[in-house]
């Protein structure tokens, strides 16, 4: 009798355990459906394919409570912010916001984000302007100052060059799309959002016009006048 009674308990340890595993199993299973249930928004410049792959994404980090791993994607430069919201196990939504490229740099394939960092994008963008000559503290300021503007602006800006005066040593010249250029430090940039009303009163025989680093106010000049 006692014999049977310790069978009775070995094959109840068995059952249990034959249970956990089933619920294991099951659990693993639909929370795999689940992946294929998963939103990315925000994301401009970073593919799906490649956030998923960052992510992580198998259903061996759900058994540890992790839905997502998201560390790698948070060490990513090109990310400013992320979050998941998975209060619907069916609908989860994972909500990007990246730092915004404001140039790239010659090779075209170099993006340069708002904080100055440098990144190599894996396409060329066509919406931003082409820088020259610029590096460390000098691209830094510069690409905080064209984060400040519009995106609109941006498009207008086809190449921005760095030009040493000796009284600014981060001059530029900014050529515009449709071949005006303009000549201005930093601080000039501040009125380039008003472009489409500064060229509407450019005089239409005038290509070149610069624009006054302390009173912030442009004037046009023949660009011959440059090579004079």
């Amino acid at each position: 009798k006692e014999r049977k009674n310790k069978l009775k308990r070995i094959l109840k340890i068995v059952l249990i355990h034959l249970l956990i595993v089933s619920f294991i199993f099951v659990f693993y299973i639909t929370q795999s459906y689940v992946f294929k249930n998963l939103e990315i928004k925000g994301n401009t410049n970073l593919s799906k394919s490649y956030i998923e792959n960052k992510l992580e994404i198998n259903s061996n980090s759900l058994l540890n409570f992790g839905p997502l791993i998201l560390k790698e994607m948070e060490k990513d430069p090109m990310i400013k912010n992320i979050n998941l919201n998975a209060s619907n196990l069916l609908e989860m939504t994972l909500n990007i916001e990246e730092y915004e490229v404001v140039a790239t740099l010659e090779d075209a394939k170099s993006w340069v984000l708002e904080n100055g960092q440098v990144i190599q994008g894996d396409h060329g963008i066509n919406d931003v302007p082409v820088l020259y000559g610029f590096s460390g503290d000098s691209l830094i300021e510069l690409a905080t100052t064209l984060a400040s503007l519009d995106h609109k602006t941006l498009l207008y800006m086809s190449q921005i060059i760095r030009n040493p005066q000796s009284y600014d040593e981060n001059y530029t010249k900014v050529f515009m799309q449709g071949g005006i250029q303009i000549n201005t430090s930093f601080n000039g940039y501040a009125i380039l959002d008003q472009y489409e009303a500064i060229l509407k009163a450019l005089n239409p025989l005038h290509q070149c016009l610069s624009i006054d680093e302390y009173t912030l106010v442009p004037y046009s000049y023949p660009c011959t006048l440059e090579s004079e």
